[in-house]
């Protein structure tokens, strides 16, 4: 689950990076939401509060988080901030369950319970199969 939830934090991070840049660090320790920004910056922004704030902070995601601020848009920076996400998440299953939770209350879901399953957010209809049969509802 680990890699799922690192990977489905990812774009909130990316997005609160984004837009706050090399200030995100004092950006996400202010403790009221910030109205000016999209909600999925915001939650961003709440993530990596409690990520970067919290009693274990770990410092491999500090450092990814500082590396992607000063280029967001670097797709290796990207992966190296999902990679430390999954090593923070399994060494710290409470950090894992609160940031699952955070993101479970915005109305995000992580599932991939199965072999080749996919995880989608937001969409009316996935077939799948060899020979798949839609029939009209």
């Amino acid at each position: 689950m680990d890699i799922e939830l690192a990977a489905a934090l990812v774009p909130y991070l990316s997005a609160a990076i984004g837009t706050y840049g090399p200030s995100v660090g004092e950006r996400v320790r202010a403790t009221e939401p910030d109205r000016a920004v999209d909600s999925t910056t915001e939650l961003g922004r709440a993530l990596l509060g409690r990520i970067l704030d919290g009693p274990q902070p770990p410092a491999g995601v500090g450092a990814a988080v500082a590396g992607l601020a000063t280029n967001p848009a670097d797709e290796e920076l990207t992966a190296e901030l999902r990679r430390q996400l999954r090593e923070a998440l399994a060494a710290d299953p409470e950090l894992a369950r609160v940031v699952s939770a955070m993101l479970s209350e915005a109305g995000v879901a992580v599932s991939t319970p199965g072999e080749q399953s996919v995880a989608v957010r937001t969409v009316s209809e996935v077939t799948t199969g060899e020979w798949p049969i839609i029939q009209p509802r």
